[in-house]
């Protein structure tokens, strides 16, 4: 009887001695073992040879949630979560990405959406703190709904002001004639007024712009212009107007007497950033 090749190999069981050990090639080509890896450690390649090595994936750089990971010049780094609303900005080539505040100039923000799931005599935004001049350099607001049956007024506080409310402006009809109004004190401030307002239950839609004036050493005022359209029969209002308030602490909508607004009433409140 004849053999060939090795008739007394190296088996495995003869290189390995611990739990966990695995069988590699040797440089010479003979089986060599390769001990258990300490915690947490992956088998990689170099190409050459195999060894343990420290894992260098994602989740062993990322250690809290709201982490991301990106790329830096030495390899995968850890950008840790940042402030509340504060967004990702690219700093060019050779630059790391950081979170920055988001550029607000010119951007017009949606401050306050409002729809009545049911009818209601006033709806109120507190805004904490009170928007400055130095805050938006403008605000704009959007009303549309419907009267009940009341033939109330609906009206306009801005930051709960009860005086110093100053009001011009006219009505013009269907056929275009126009009708001025007198400067009046009124407080509050009318959305429209019976000629608009003719009769119960009236659709209408108003849209509101101003902007605040905050005096050096205190004061101020803020001043703007009103259109309001009765859908019903096309009589429409514009108005200007002051208020005294040095900030925007609060804007009210509310229907004079026992009147309310109807179910769907919306109102939306924007304001236009400064640089």
């Amino acid at each position: 009887m004849s053999f060939s090749g090795n008739q007394y190999p190296s088996y495995a069981n003869k290189v390995i001695t611990t739990r966990g050990d695995i069988v590699r090639g040797s440089s010479t080509g003979e089986r060599e073992r390769l001990g258990i890896g300490s915690a947490n450690k992956v088998l990689q390649s170099d190409g050459t040879d195999c060894d343990w090595e420290t894992l260098s994936l994602a989740d062993s750089t990322l250690t809290t949630q709201g982490d991301i990971l990106y790329q830096n010049a030495s390899g995968l780094a850890r950008l840790g979560q940042s402030t509340d609303g504060f967004v990702l900005t690219t700093k060019g080539a050779a630059a790391n990405p950081v979170w920055a505040a988001a550029a607000g100039g010119g951007a017009v923000e949606l401050l306050d959406y409002e729809e009545f799931s049911a009818a209601a005599a006033s709806y109120t935004k507190t805004f904490s703190p009170a928007l400055t001049h130095d805050d938006y350099g403008q605000f704009m607001i959007a009303i549309s709904g419907k009267t009940d049956t009341e033939n109330e007024v609906p009206t306009i506080i801005f930051s709960g002001s009860a005086s110093n409310v100053y009001a011009s402006g006219a009505n013009i009809s269907a056929g275009g004639v126009r009708t001025a109004l007198a400067v009046s004190a009124t407080a509050p401030l009318l959305i429209g007024n019976t000629s608009t307002f003719v009769s119960a239950s009236i659709p209408f839609s108003c849209f509101i712009n101003f902007n605040l004036n905050q005096l050096g050493g205190g004061g101020g005022y803020l001043a703007g212009h009103m259109t309001t359209f009765n859908v019903a029969n096309l009589m429409w209002e514009e108005k200007w107007f002051e208020v005294a308030s040095g900030n925007l602490s609060s804007v009210e909508i509310e229907m004079a007497g026992s009147g309310q607004f109807l179910q769907y009433t919306r109102m939306s409140i924007y304001g236009a950033k400064n640089a």
